[in-house]
């Protein structure tokens, strides 16, 4: 049975314009998904801390240099909203970034 955080990825990803695709993730040892456009954008999302509330993030490519947190777009929502709220939140505060 697939994880939360890739149904959500999953039902998120062909809401977001321009072709964007998911996929289960296991970074850092965790459970979580990767929502990716064909140029390189990708959002992670990965169980929050509070139970029952899933996290997403900006991940950037590889750089030559650090960015500091604030730098790094973040949203927490209770797992329970579906892809439809995933989505939402994603284009209205992370992709603005």
């Amino acid at each position: 049975m697939p994880s939360i955080t890739y149904q959500l990825a999953a039902e998120a990803a062909p809401l977001m314009p321009g072709g964007w695709s998911a996929r289960p993730s296991a970074a850092s040892g965790k459970e979580g998904a990767v929502v990716e456009h064909p140029d390189g954008r990708r959002v992670e999302i990965s169980p929050a801390r509070r139970e029952g509330y899933v996290r997403a993030w900006v991940v950037y490519p590889d750089t030559s240099y650090d960015l500091m947190q604030r730098h790094r777009p973040s949203t927490e929502m209770r797992a329970d909203r579906g892809g439809r709220a995933l989505e939402q939140a994603v284009r209205t505060k992370l992709l603005p970034v």
